[in-house]
């Protein structure tokens, strides 16, 4: 084919042609990667040409024959190099024309596995070290630190896009596997459970664990720490649009978290139920086999016979012994009263925060001692005073309840502050202002020191 055809395309015109038969470059890719690579043997070549172009008329056959000719696409720069090696020549072709044709079709994106991710951020790596031991230029403006802030630029705007086009790959991948969950042959779901099980190992759990806030390698930090040193960086040197961009950066790689978990988790749940069916459909499967083989056995020695042998069915018990247990002697279990009142009292304080009413009877009263009760009903009291009170707004709210009851209330102490200020602080009615002045409540028994805090009405909507 190559000796006979002597015209040839320039770069432009070969790559139109090639996109109007994308479907050998589609052919070319996923040969490519089964091996890793972006080499194909030129027999696969020249199979995947002939098996296209054979449904097409004469004219257009002889289209594809000129276009996909090796000379051709050596002189277009289309193919980088063709090589004899291991007794097979094969052509290597460039991975920049790869990369326009992987984006005609979402299936051939390049799968980002833990080395690809690595690999990526390697240079992102590399220029953090030289801005730390100083061997670039860390002056705005200057040709240097253009040069390297173009670099970063580059690689976390094309590492993005990946990202982005694998996901969309994954969840179609994720899909597919949810709508063959159901199938009736055991043969299928195994593929698929096979297939499932690479792609989550290969290329879903370390995107997952790239695109974490918290994720660090022996090499370097995640993506988002790295970026987040990147902004600090740029905050020092004073190019506050580089950390802004460098932050809308981290939002993007965060916001393409979730839908990464979500496939993760998607393709788990997958697993587990299909690896159970698979073990549940194999333990029947041994088991009829075990039964009819027993039947067999059973009527060779006499056909007559109506039963199964039990010895040709041992197969089907524990496959270990289980061996006998004994009686358990019977025991007395004593709880010292103190116990007791410890267990009732605990009861008698959760049972009692569940109530809207201080004069309402609570659970297990009667078996409490005296001195539980009392605080019990004190702290309904005092809980059912903070409801009731129209609360002031922006006053030193502390200072104002302790006004109003030590002059009602006997039983009031300043350790009663607290539990006010506790219920306040998880009021839907109210938020909590701190501010910066300090105020001292004190008594012959307590004092009480503390920040003033003023209260703000939340208003409904």
């Amino acid at each position: 084919m190559a000796v006979s055809i002597q015209k040839q395309f320039s770069t432009v015109e070969t790559i139109q042609l090639l996109l109007k038969h994308r479907e050998v470059l589609f052919g070319v890719i996923s040969a490519s990667d089964d091996v890793h690579g972006n080499a194909i043997s030129e027999m696969a070549f020249f199979r995947l040409v002939a098996e296209y172009q054979h449904s097409f008329s004469r004219d257009v056959r002889n289209e594809i024959a000129l276009v996909f000719d090796v000379n051709n696409l050596l002189q277009a720069k289309i193919i980088n190099d063709r090589k004899h090696t291991d007794n097979t020549t094969k052509l290597w072709f460039n991975s920049s024309v790869m990369e326009i044709f992987r984006l005609c079709k979402i299936s051939l994106f390049r799968p980002m596995t833990q080395t690809t991710l690595k690999a990526s951020m390697t240079p992102l790596w590399s220029v953090l070290k030289e801005i730390e031991s100083q061997q670039i230029s860390v002056t705005p403006g200057t040709e240097d630190y253009q040069d390297w802030l173009g670099e970063i630029n580059h690689r976390i705007t094309e590492l993005l896009g990946n990202i982005k086009a694998n996901i969309s790959k994954l969840q179609q991948a994720g899909d597919i596997f949810q709508k063959e969950e159901k199938s009736t042959s055991i043969t299928v779901t195994q593929q698929m459970y096979q297939e499932a099980a690479k792609l989550y190992r290969r290329e879903v759990e370390p995107l997952r664990v790239f695109l974490s806030k918290s994720t660090r390698y022996e090499q370097g930090d995640g993506i988002y720490l790295t970026l987040e040193s990147f902004a600090k960086l740029f905050s020092r040197f004073g190019d506050t649009e580089s950390q802004s961009i460098i932050n809308s950066f981290q939002i993007q790689y965060l916001e393409l978290f979730e839908p990464i978990k979500k496939v993760s988790d998607n393709i788990s749940v997958y697993l587990r139920k299909t690896k159970n069916a698979i073990f549940e459909h194999n333990a029947i499967q041994s088991a009829f086999e075990i039964i009819r083989n027993a039947y067999k056995t059973t009527l060779s020695h006499n056909k007559r016979n109506k039963y199964i042998n039990y010895r040709e069915l041992r197969e089907l018990g524990a496959s270990k012994s289980l061996t006998s247990i004994g009686r358990i002697s019977p025991c007395k279990l004593d709880k010292s009263p103190s116990y007791l009142d410890t267990v009732f009292n605990e009861l008698a304080h959760r049972n009692s925060s569940q109530l809207t009413n201080s004069e309402e009877r609570y659970l297990f009263e009667e078996s409490v001692n005296s001195t539980t009760s009392k605080k019990i009903r004190h702290t309904l009291k005092l809980n059912a005073w903070i409801s009731d009170l129209a609360w002031p707004i922006n006053q030193d709210y502390i200072k104002f309840a302790y006004d109003k009851l030590s002059g009602e209330w006997k039983e009031f102490s300043i350790p009663d502050l607290l539990e006010i200020s506790s219920k306040l602080h998880t009021s839907p009615d109210y938020s909590v202002k701190l501010t910066s002045e300090c105020n001292v409540i004190e008594d012959e028994k307590h004092r009480y020191e503390y920040r003033v805090r003023l209260l703000t009405s939340n208003e409904k909507r």
